[in-house]
């Protein structure tokens, strides 16, 4: 989908790294997880570039940036399976984006998972209402990380 204008790049604000927080969902025959936002999550620097071949040291000639916190912007799901390759029986659990409830709360959008594809979407106040549809035959996993963004 297209990016629409008013992101945080508009507000001077431009994407640092993904978060070390990666999370792995796994939807089995009847799980559902039913309408949600996501939130943004607040990230220090050290832990945003945490990295084991980065010693404490060279934080500090990061430009006086320890200790300063960054924000998450964005919720990156990669989808493990789906798409009925290889034997792949999911049926099911759709990523479905939904106007608001005072908009008539109708569907919006409906991802369908396949194997290997990234969905990329805002969070926390400029999120959509969303859920991950249920999961009628196989099973559904995905990993979930989020897209961090440098403080204007």
């Amino acid at each position: 989908e297209e990016q629409q204008p008013g992101g945080p790049e508009a507000l001077g604000r431009s994407p640092l790294c993904l978060s070390p927080d990666i999370r792995c969902y796994t939807y089995e025959r009847g799980d559902v997880f039913g309408t949600h936002y996501d939130d943004s999550a607040t990230v220090s620097y050290e832990r945003a570039l945490r990295s084991p071949a980065k010693s404490q040291s060279s934080y500090k000639e990061d430009n006086g940036r320890v200790g300063a916190r960054y924000s998450t912007e964005y919720t990156l799901l990669l989808y493990l399976n789906g798409g009925g390759g290889g034997g792949d029986t999911l049926v099911g659990g759709e990523t479905n984006f939904y106007a608001e409830a005072r908009h008539g709360g109708k569907l919006l959008y409906s991802i369908r998972p396949s194997a290997g594809m990234v969905l990329l979407h805002r969070h926390g106040h400029e999120c959509l209402l969303h859920e991950s549809a249920e999961v009628v035959r196989g099973k559904k996993v995905v990993l979930r990380t989020d897209v961090v963004f440098t403080q204007a």
